[in-house]
């Protein structure tokens, strides 16, 4: 039987049966799977070596899961304002809202992302949620997968739309413009 010593966010250390130390640590996240996991075992004498070896796998695994998400975010913020690839951006705006669900670090790690070029992933989720639920032609449709997708992370509760003054009316605004753009040309 093994006792669990210490619990990261993810990781763990537990004394094994031999009375050494084994490290559960992840190691990447597995399209349709979940969490890819893999262990690491230390001889008794090493437990501040297990203890190491488990935060460091762990931050590891977060910073490329964050350095993820910012490239997911960048590359929005790159194709938000061309029309013709409207398509693309619903399709990245649900992979980053399913990034971020999947993601199980300090929240504080990801929502400031962005908070220095046009705006951050925290006022753009609720600006995306708001013109997905305006802009779908339906539940079969990729757009409202797209909506489902933010409604995993985001709830809007008695809220409404962005208004004027708040910083998620600029994304909601250019959103809209995109989106009338392409309709305007598929039509």
């Amino acid at each position: 039987m093994s006792d669990t010593f210490f619990t990261y966010r993810i990781s763990t250390v537990t004394r094994n049966s031999i009375g050494g130390w084994t490290v559960v640590y992840p190691v990447r996240d597995e399209p349709g799977e979940g969490l890819l996991v893999s262990e690491k075992h230390f001889d008794a004498d090493r437990k501040k070596d297990a203890y190491k070896f488990a935060q460091e796998r762990e931050d590891q695994y977060l910073n490329c899961h964050v350095k993820s998400i910012e490239h997911t975010f960048n590359t929005i913020l790159d194709v938000m304002h061309d029309p013709q690839r409207y398509m693309l951006l619903a399709a990245q705006i649900k992979f980053l809202a399913d990034q971020i669900r999947d993601y199980q670090g300090d929240s504080g790690d990801i929502w400031y992302i962005g908070e220095n070029d046009e705006f951050a992933i925290g006022d753009f989720i609720p600006a995306a949620y708001w013109h997905f639920s305006h802009w779908h032609d339906g539940q079969q449709s990729w757009e409202y997968q797209t909506l489902s997708a933010l409604g995993t992370i985001f709830s809007p509760g008695m809220t409404s739309e962005p208004e004027p003054d708040e910083p998620e009316h600029y994304p909601f605004q250019v959103l809209g413009e995109t989106a009338a753009s392409f309709w305007g040309h598929v039509n």
